[in-house]
C-alpha cells in the first residue's frame, strides 16, 4: 500500500529522496466544509500552498497512499467513519510514518484518548483546539513544512 520505510521516534528517517524546492502540499483531512475551507484559504494565502481536502480519514489514506507527494497533513481528531487516530494508526502499521508531516487538530484536547495524547507526544505531532486561529495555524504548518525539507 505504501512504499517502504522505517518507523522511528525521529520521524523523519526515510529512505525515500524528493526535492529540496517542491511547492509545499497540504492534505486537509476534516468532515466540516467550512474548516477546510477556512484552513486551504489561510494555507493558500500564507504559503502558495497546493491544498488537497479530505472529508474523513478513508479518503486521507486514499490519497496519501496514491503517489509520492510529501504532505503536511492536518488531521480532524473526530470524525465520522475514521477518526484521525485511527489514520494515525494505519499509518504507523504502514511504517510511513516518517514519510509526511503531521498536525492534529480537536475541539476537545480532554477527549483524545491517553493513547493518542502519547502517541502525538512521542512522534511530535502538534495538537491545534478548535475554533482554529490563523496565527497558530501559519505558524505549524511552518514548523511542519520545514521538518518535510530538513529531516
Amino acid at each position: 500500500m505504501y512504499p517502504s520505510a522505517s518507523l522511528c521516534p525521529s520521524r523523519w528517517a526515510s529512505g525515500r529522496r524528493w526535492p529540496l524546492a517542491a511547492p509545499r502540499e497540504v492534505l486537509v483531512v476534516d468532515d466540516s466544509t467550512a474548516v477546510r475551507l477556512l484552513v486551504r484559504s489561510l494555507a493558500e494565502a500564507h504559503s502558495r500552498a497546493v491544498v488537497r481536502e479530505a472529508a474523513d480519514g478513508v479518503e486521507a489514506l486514499a490519497l496519501l497512499a496514491g503517489g509520492a507527494s510529501r504532505y503536511v497533513v492536518l488531521l480532524d481528531y473526530a470524525m465520522p467513519t475514521m477518526s484521525s487516530w485511527s489514520v494515525l494508526q494505519a499509518i504507523a502499521a504502514e511504517n510511513e510514518l516518517a514519510w509526511h508531516s503531521y498536525l492534529m487538530m480537536t475541539a476537545d484536547r480532554a477527549a483524545l484518548p491517553g493513547e493518542c495524547r502519547e502517541f502525538l507526544e512521542r512522534y511530535n505531532i502538534p495538537l491545534l483546539i478548535k475554533p482554529i486561529r490563523a496565527a497558530p495555524l501559519l505558524a505549524a504548518l511552518d514548523l511542519a513544512q520545514q521538518q518535510l525539507v530538513d529531516p
